[in-house]
């Protein structure tokens, strides 16, 4: 009876620790709500992206930011990245990486850049991460399509194969007007004209 106890103990002191290194390494019991919550979840991805060429990433390296959750809260100095293909945030805690589902999301700040998580912008619009070059009498946002592409074998002696990769498709250009107009274009200088 007394090892069993005893390995119980021990179980519940090693998840103590752990929850308590996400939650001092995130200043706060935000990402304790967010397990609760069921909206932070492990992620596998690495495993699979390291044998694709290319990067679904906007930056391939995990960056401190500042995030805001849709319910407002605020989580300071996290290191993140958002992947543009999945249109998943990734949050790094020491080794382990977590996905924050993005329906709990509403803006990530790298300094002076920032993103904002949109799924009801326009019906004709996909969900995902939307860069913000400007937000105030009007909202000028930017979108980067990544596509996947599979292995192609060469179609001849003087071409080579291709192997699975991301692929950056153009990025586009969404003007959301005070009355609640919306533009795209793949040209942003189209897009400013339109607020003449």
């Amino acid at each position: 009876m007394k090892p069993l106890l005893l390995s119980v103990f021990i179980f519940l002191l090693s998840m103590s620790s752990n929850a308590q290194t996400l939650n001092t390494a995130y200043g706060g019991n935000v990402v304790d709500d967010l397990f609760i919550a069921n909206s932070l979840m492990k992620s596998d991805k690495r495993l699979k992206y390291d044998q694709i060429e290319g990067t679904p990433y906007a930056s391939p390296n995990f960056l401190k930011s500042n995030i805001i959750l849709q319910n407002g809260d605020l989580m300071e100095g996290v290191m993140t990245r958002i992947n543009l293909y999945d249109n998943q945030l990734e949050i790094k805690n020491g080794e382990d990486i977590y996905e924050l589902r993005p329906q709990y999301l509403s803006k990530v700040m790298y300094g002076d850049v920032t993103y904002d998580y949109e799924d009801n912008l326009d019906n004709n619009l996909d969900p995902g991460f939307y860069k913000v070059y400007h937000q105030s009498e009007y909202a000028l946002y930017g979108f980067f399509e990544i596509e996947f592409r599979e292995e192609e074998a060469a179609t001849n002696s003087y071409s080579e194969s291709k192997p699975d990769r991301f692929v950056a498709k153009s990025e586009y250009y969404i003007l959301e007007l005070a009355n609640g107009n919306i533009y795209t274009s793949i040209s942003k200088k189209q897009l400013l004209k339109s607020l003449k």
